[in-house]
């Protein structure tokens, strides 16, 4: 710190003068003096060395920077506090959705109204056997008497079933023992509420007589063995006759 302390000789060899020097706050504004005036101070006391300084002119040097020491610098002004934010509004709470409408409660259907039982389709009355079928029994019997077997019993119901038979042979044209439309014999019976424990069938097609469809049986080694069964005790024999003349035959042999 120079400068000061040659300050402190400016005013020792201007007293001569009567100019009064104060140095109070050189020091203090030292630092806050502009370099250009510190250039002038300084070729002033060089000056005051050489004897050739110009007292007022330092005096008043001196003063300006009395001056400028004890105006107290301004104080910055302090930063405007930040407004604090404005506090967003709260989002309007968003509206509950509304309710769905209750769907209309659909009317209870009514109870469905028990539907009337079906009647009971009329069993087909029990044909008393045709000229034809009930020759075919006696001459079945005949053959069983022969070799001393019981004659078979007449069972309308099934010769019922047998005539049901001989007309599907010819409604559907087909020749055979399942039937398209009744299945097996043995399942036929039971459709029309026939039981047994044991059951057999015979048929035949073309004979024009009773003599010869039996003929025809005869000589078949398993239709006869169904004439001549010694476990069956009923029969039932159906026919019916095509547009041609052609016969159908159906022989039926249960034991309940």
């Amino acid at each position: 710190m120079a400068v000061p302390a040659q300050a402190f000789a400016a005013e020792k060899s201007c007293s001569l003068n009567k100019v009064k020097i104060y140095n109070t706050n050189y020091c203090k504004t030292y630092s806050s003096i502009p370099q250009d005036i510190i250039k002038q101070i300084q070729n002033k006391i060089s000056q005051l060395n050489k004897k050739n300084i110009d007292c007022s002119q330092l005096q008043n040097l001196l003063k300006a920077i009395e001056q400028r020491g004890s105006k107290a610098p301004a104080k910055p002004e302090a930063p405007a506090a930040p407004k604090a934010p404005a506090k967003p509004e709260a989002p309007a709470a968003p509206k509950a959705p509304a309710k769905p409408e209750a769907p209309a409660v659909p009317a209870k259907p009514e109870a469905p109204t028990t539907p009337a039982k079906p009647e009971t389709p009329a069993q087909n009355p029990a044909p008393s056997l045709g000229d034809y079928e009930q020759q075919v029994v006696n001459l079945v019997n005949k053959e069983r008497a022969a070799v001393g077997l019981p004659a078979l019993k007449v069972n309308n119901k099934l010769a019922g079933v047998a005539e049901k038979k001989a007309e599907d042979l010819r409604n559907k044209n087909y020749f055979a023992h399942n039937s398209p439309t009744y299945g097996s014999p043995f399942d036929m019976m039971k459709q029309f509420g026939i039981t047994y424990t044991a059951a057999g069938e015979n048929i035949a097609k073309g004979q024009k007589t009773p003599e010869a469809v039996m003929n025809g049986w005869m000589n078949s080694s398993g239709h006869r063995a169904n004439i001549l069964n010694s476990s069956f005790t009923e029969i039932g024999v159906g026919s019916v006759t095509d547009s041609n003349g052609t016969i159908y035959w159906v022989q039926m042999f249960i034991r309940p």
